[in-house]
């Protein structure tokens, strides 16, 4: 499995960040509607569950080197199998120019906890795990924030439509000016992408 303790990538695919986030904000009503409460709840993601709360899950896929990401979302009382997510993130989107499988893949250790096959998983699809450090910026933290400051728009309305939010969260990423400040997140993307390999059919 493989290590690198530098925190520069040279290519698009290079490095995934994955992540799966639990919101300290938002969560699914009783009532169907979608929640928000200003004082943050005091939980992560391995213990969500004591607040009887269900609890806005974030999951995301970011490329280190374009900062271009994928995401979905979910409620804690329907979580998404991580392996499923990954399968949909890899593959050719419609919405979404990222796809490909990375070199390496960086898992924190709070998602290895709640989902024990996905090292397996990425590593027989020819993924090398690399090891979450300080030095590189957090992809989850990044996706997290940037889909709350787009649900303000949606509290109070019905649990179905937060997934759009999703997708639009994506575009506004795609459409960011990159680091180079030269282009777009996407156009950084699409410009360096080398070979795209996808995942196999059974993953």
């Amino acid at each position: 499995m493989g290590l690198i303790k530098r925190y520069r990538t040279d290519y698009p695919n290079q490095v995934h960040q994955l992540s799966v986030a639990v919101s300290k904000h938002y969560y699914a009503g009783v009532d169907g509607l979608l929640k928000y409460q200003k004082k943050p709840f005091d939980i992560k993601l391995s213990n969500a569950s004591k607040t009887g709360k269900d609890h806005l899950l974030v999951y995301s896929l970011r490329d280190h080197y374009s900062g271009l990401f994928y995401i979905e979302l979910a409620f804690l009382s329907t979580p998404q199998p991580i392996t499923a997510f990954l399968g949909r993130a890899w593959r050719p989107k419609e919405d979404n120019v990222l796809q490909g499988l990375p070199d390496m893949l960086m898992i924190p250790k709070t998602v290895e906890d709640e989902f024990p096959n996905v090292c397996n998983a990425v590593y027989n699809q020819g993924v090398d795990l690399l090891k979450v450090t300080s030095g590189f910026q957090s992809g989850g933290l990044i996706a997290i924030r940037a889909v709350e400051e787009d649900l303000k728009f949606y509290t109070n309305t019905p649990i179905a439509r937060v997934r759009e939010v999703a997708v639009k969260t994506c575009r506004y990423n795609a459409n960011d000016i990159a680091r180079t400040n030269k282009e777009t997140k996407q156009e950084m993307w699409l410009r360096n992408v080398g070979q795209i390999d996808i995942p196999s059919p059974d993953f």
